[in-house]
């Protein structure tokens, strides 16, 4: 090899060597992209069968947004997550902030997360008697809620006082039932205890808190 050759040998070489280290540089100063915690809501538990009833095939989760801003009051309806009766469990996920729809004056959002063998289109719902269902509806989260607050909760809170109280966040959050010692509607409060879906068909098993 001559030395014109080797000298060219040798800057290939480094040159590879720069660019590699360069590129593991920039790979470990990555922050990366990950979901907005804003944006996404993902919750997991075990199903709780006290009266051991058998859970149907076709029983779906539903997110139940209530929305009582405006005349009549409604329900909007999101079907996601879940369940495996094997293992008594269940997932859901929310992948995108709920839409305006689903907010009270577009600002706060309250959901129920329900099992029900009805086949309910997702979007606006009218008959928000789903809740009280017992032909339809097999399981619900009782007492506990999906609580959304687009924008600050020092202003975004559809004028209930709980949501800046009890610190909750822009964004999703999970809330399980406070209830008011004072006359007025009740709330909610943050919540990260264990997660159960009980299995009842009688609708006076589960508790929804009447914040509104």
């Amino acid at each position: 090899m001559t030395p014109e050759t080797m000298l060219t040998f040798n800057k290939i070489y480094l040159t590879v060597i720069f660019l590699t280290v360069f590129g593991l540089m920039s790979c470990d100063n990555s922050t990366g992209s990950g979901p907005d915690p804003s944006s996404y809501f993902s919750i997991s538990g075990t199903l709780k069968n006290p009266k051991s009833l058998a859970i149907p095939s076709n029983a779906k989760l539903y997110v139940v947004w209530m929305v009582s801003s405006g005349s009549p009051d409604y329900g909007y309806i999101v079907k996601a997550g879940s369940i495996n009766s094997i293992t008594n469990t269940f997932s859901l996920t929310l992948y995108t902030p709920p839409p305006a729809e689903a907010l009270n004056r577009n600002e706060l959002g309250i959901a129920y997360i329900i099992l029900s063998t009805a086949s309910i289109p997702e979007g606006k719902l009218l008959d928000d008697d789903i809740l009280n269902d017992s032909t339809t509806m097999i399981g619900a989260i009782s007492d506990r809620a999906i609580v959304y607050v687009n924008g600050s909760p020092d202003t975004a809170n559809y004028n209930r006082a709980w949501v800046k109280d009890f610190n909750f966040k822009t964004g999703y959050n999970f809330g399980k039932g406070w209830y008011n010692p004072n006359p007025g509607f009740d709330g909610f409060m943050p919540d990260s205890s264990a997660i159960q879906l009980l299995i009842s068909r009688d609708p006076d098993d589960f508790i929804f808190p009447n914040w509104t």
